[in-house]
């Protein structure tokens, strides 16, 4: 077998969203990645690495999202950083000189999970000691990955979090000299095979989300801020969908059901675990790494 190629591109990211949005199930689907299909994706493999933050997350997925548990929230004062490979057969778009000899591509990326309540201290307490610290940790990220329920109301909450994230962030950056216009912002919608989002906005002839419609009709707001810190920092921005449970049947279903998980509300649940297939998890990673997209990987 041929030695895999590394992609060129950084994957020192962030993961920030709201509580209940799916940061850690999203995590958890993807160093597990269940039932993959190695013969028709341009996924060869997810690697988890051997520490200890990832193989706990690892664990997770296998003994409590296949036996229809919940996953524990991440809490002020925890940070978990998950390290995984990813690897990509061999394809022009991704990698000409791969795709010439015939070798694999891979990414070598390092995720750190952001507890949800710092999304809403953003909103309400900017000033907070805990939300400083984390805010001077994510500067030197090559790029967040926003996770946003696709399913929520609260639209203008986001907003504002939003254009207070990108505020402080800009403190910091401009303070230390860092180029803004290399920052790259992942908007991901989770909760995507939710009636509600997949019934309306999923394009069954094109397999692809409209996702100017969705968020023209539901985040009207978000996209504002998201334009204007575009436009303020000239750095890129790119929006996603995905499902850490995926759908199944036909008419295509979501697996999984709910069950009220305490103060954070409505948790959802694996339903059939043999027809596990999540998808959207590893397109906003690669852009993330190489400011590329590929619409390959974002219809799976």
């Amino acid at each position: 077998m041929k030695q895999p190629m590394q992609l060129r591109g950084s994957g020192d990211i962030r993961i920030i969203g709201p509580r209940a949005s799916g940061k850690t199930t999203f995590m958890a689907a993807l160093v597990h990645w269940p039932n993959g299909d190695p013969e028709r994706s341009p996924i060869q493999d997810i690697i988890a690495a051997n520490d200890e933050d990832t193989q706990k997350l690892k664990d997770m997925a296998r003994d409590i999202l296949e036996n229809s548990q919940t996953l524990p929230p991440t809490r002020l004062g925890e940070l978990p950083l998950y390290n995984f490979t990813i690897e990509l057969k061999p394809n022009f778009l991704l990698n000409p000189i791969a795709a010439a000899t015939g070798r694999n591509v891979r990414m070598s990326v390092s995720a750190t999970d952001y507890a949800g309540e710092l999304f809403t201290l953003l909103r309400e307490e900017p000033r907070n000691p805990d939300l400083q610290l984390y805010l001077d940790e994510c500067q030197y990220a090559s790029g967040i990955l926003i996770l946003i329920d696709g399913t929520s109301i609260t639209d203008r909450d986001y907003a504002d979090s939003l254009a207070k994230l990108e505020y402080e962030l800009n403190l910091r950056f401009t303070n230390n000299n860092i180029d803004k216009k290399r920052y790259r912002i992942a908007l991901v919608f989770s909760k995507a095979e939710q009636r509600t989002v997949w019934n309306r906005y999923y394009d069954q002839n094109s397999k692809e989300f409209r996702t100017q419609d969705f968020i023209k009709d539901r985040f009207p707001k978000t996209k504002q801020i998201l334009q204007r810190w575009q436009r303020n920092w000239g750095c890129s921005v790119a929006c996603f969908f995905c499902s850490a449970f995926g759908i199944m049947g036909n008419p295509p279903e979501p697996n999984c059901s709910s069950r009220i998980a305490g103060r954070d509300g409505t948790s959802a649940v694996i339903a059939r675990h043999e027809y596990w297939h999540p998808f959207g998890l590893v397109a906003p990673i690669y852009w993330l790494y190489t400011g590329q997209g590929n619409i390959q990987l974002r219809k799976i």
